[in-house]
């Protein structure tokens, strides 16, 4: 593989699909498009455009490159011509939802966004759009729905390792991600804890960070049910879609009942899309502090969990660093067998103020960060201040 050297002609990469083109629920704004399309194989996207990255393994060492006019590249050269941070550099973390659809990582990662005297948009942080995503299969493992809809009516995606999938093997991504990335990530999985794991990649193993579900998983007949769109070998449980499983529970006449004599606008309703309009319209008094998308989610949650159609995913729970992506070893690091580090930085710190032309974003991130490590200690922490 060709190395990118001082003095050389820069290669012109083959780009594949734009980013654009694949579906996503946060990118096309559709609850039931979730967890969202995705290439068929590892990729690193520059938030515009998508392109093929090859992985080989030899003697447990991995090579990961991309196609030029120059021949196969190495990835680090890509990543050097993009500005950003090489793979040693980044924190590998286990994506198996949305994060591995390149247009909800464009959604996630594009916050620094500011408006011009032309009144055209444009992203001040490019380098937080490149996200480079292998492919690997993690053993005794499936990617199944979650104990109920969530606030926007779309079931999540959970990982799940008990002795109903023991023989399975589901595909999953890793993100290699920049602190300031995996920040901003946690800003959106609020409902998950950090752990650690290991998954094969072009057959030899990569140990990784992934989001462990704080939440239940749904159950049919007693088991769980997988998400059909994620490719699995030897797969021993039922699967649907989100959509197929909302549309399910409303057509359960007790479930219906119990949620009409609450709601009663959505009387009859068995259509997602219906439903999900209908959550759209439950806004709080500005002022009022309510939550009444959250109420009507913890509503039909309890009623699923009261006829037996939750259950726990038995997941361990995640680090104590869940927040400070200084103390997670890169990829390199674990090269070298580090596994944390003793260096501890407040995430104001990793999203430094003066390189953001849009504080009020940056302050949604540190917000939700705060609120999550505020709930996960019992209130014994402080919120995070907005500023520093």
């Amino acid at each position: 593989m060709k190395y990118l050297r001082q003095g050389f002609e820069a290669p012109l990469f083959a780009a594949g699909p734009p980013v654009e083109s694949f579906l996503s629920a946060a990118q096309n704004n559709d609850p039931n498009l979730y967890p969202g399309q995705r290439p068929e194989g590892s990729y690193v996207t520059d938030g515009q455009n998508t392109y093929n990255v090859q992985v080989t393994a030899q003697g447990g060492e991995h090579f990961f490159s991309i196609a030029s006019d120059q021949g196969q590249v190495d990835l680090d050269a890509f990543l050097q011509l993009q500005g950003v941070p090489r793979l040693n550099e980044r924190i590998p973390i286990v994506a198996f939802g949305a994060n591995m659809s390149p247009g909800s990582l464009a959604s996630k990662f594009r916050k620094d966004v500011v408006r011009g005297e032309d009144g055209v948009e444009r992203n001040n942080r490019p380098d937080l759009l490149v996200v480079p995503t292998v492919y690997g299969e993690l053993a005794d493992h499936d990617v199944v729905w979650s104990g109920g809809p969530g606030s926007n009516g779309n079931f999540t995606a959970v990982l799940y390792g008990g002795e109903k999938v023991q023989g399975t093997s589901v595909q999953v991504g890793i993100n290699f991600l920049t602190p300031e990335q995996l920040l901003m990530l946690h800003a959106t999985e609020l409902n998950y804890d950090l752990a650690e794991t290991t998954v094969s990649v072009a057959g030899a193993p990569i140990r990784a960070y992934y989001y462990v579900g704080t939440d239940s998983m749904y159950l049919h007949d007693g088991a769980p049910v997988a998400v059909s769109s994620i490719p699995a070998h030897r797969r021993r449980l039922p699967g649907a879609s989100t959509r197929q499983l909302l549309e399910h529970v409303l057509a359960d006449p007790n479930i219906s009942a119990a949620v009409a004599k609450r709601y009663p606008e959505i009387t009859g309703v068995t259509d997602a899309t219906v439903y999900q309009s209908f959550i759209k319209t439950l806004k709080a008094p500005k002022g009022s502090g309510g939550t009444p998308r959250r109420d009507l989610q913890q509503f039909v949650q309890k009623q699923l969990a009261a006829r037996g159609l939750v259950g726990d995913t038995g997941g361990q729970h995640g680090t104590a660093s869940w927040a400070n992506p200084s103390k997670l070893a890169t990829y390199g690091q674990q090269k070298r067998g580090i596994r944390h580090n003793d260096l501890y930085q407040l995430p104001s710190q990793v999203l430094e103020a003066s390189r953001w032309v849009n504080p009020a974003e940056r302050n949604r991130v540190l917000k939700s960060i705060g609120e999550h490590l505020v709930r996960i200690s019992g209130g014994k922490l402080r919120p995070l201040k907005k500023k520093g």
